[in-house]
């Protein structure tokens, strides 16, 4: 029943859709947090084993948090829900599929628990802060992108033009699993 649940609020904004023929199928798991809600992940362990791993570098944390010490001004912006910003490739959507009781979907934006899903939405942020040029450090650490700069008004500024391109470039990159 829960599983049904969650499958309908991500039908509702459109992240899935109903699976009828399917070569890859992957099964669900649902996980209890602490306040109560269930989670439900899904199980991509074959198609993991198919897929090449992207080699795109991620940030290093270490690195990223010395190079922010001497800053003023830090910001920090929540990208939750950013996975699923990005839209699959029509070719991978099926490789996607889960099952769960009365149907199989698969999801039409990014997952949470394909292979790659950190390289590529590392590249989509560097595509998307690459034109900043007072950024000290543009990365994503954690479902957060942090932001430093020595002053406080020409943070701002680039803040908000960046925050702009990122809405409007928001297809840049397309997953594929």
């Amino acid at each position: 029943m829960a599983a049904k649940i969650e499958a309908e609020k991500l039908l509702d904004v459109g992240f899935i859709e109903e699976a009828h023929y399917t070569i890859w199928l992957s099964n669900v798991v649902l996980v209890k947090k602490a306040n109560g809600k269930w989670r439900m992940c899904v199980g991509y362990m074959y198609l993991k084993k198919a897929c090449p791993r992207d080699a795109y570098p991620l940030p290093n944390i270490d690195q990223l948090v010395d190079g922010a010490a001497d800053n003023k001004v830090h910001s920090c912006l929540d990208a939750y829900s950013g996975y699923n910003q990005i839209p699959m490739a029509t070719t991978d959507m099926n490789k996607t599929a889960f099952i769960i009781d009365d149907a199989n979907y698969f999801y039409k934006v990014m997952s949470f628990g394909l292979k790659s899903e950190g390289a590529t939405y590392q590249r989509l942020m560097d595509k998307v802060f690459s034109h900043s040029t007072t950024w000290l450090s543009n990365h994503l650490a954690t479902n957060s992108m942090h932001k430093t700069c020595p002053q406080y008004f020409p943070h701002y500024d680039n803040t908000t033009s960046d925050l702009t391109r990122k809405s409007a470039s928001s297809a840049l990159i397309v997953a594929s699993s």
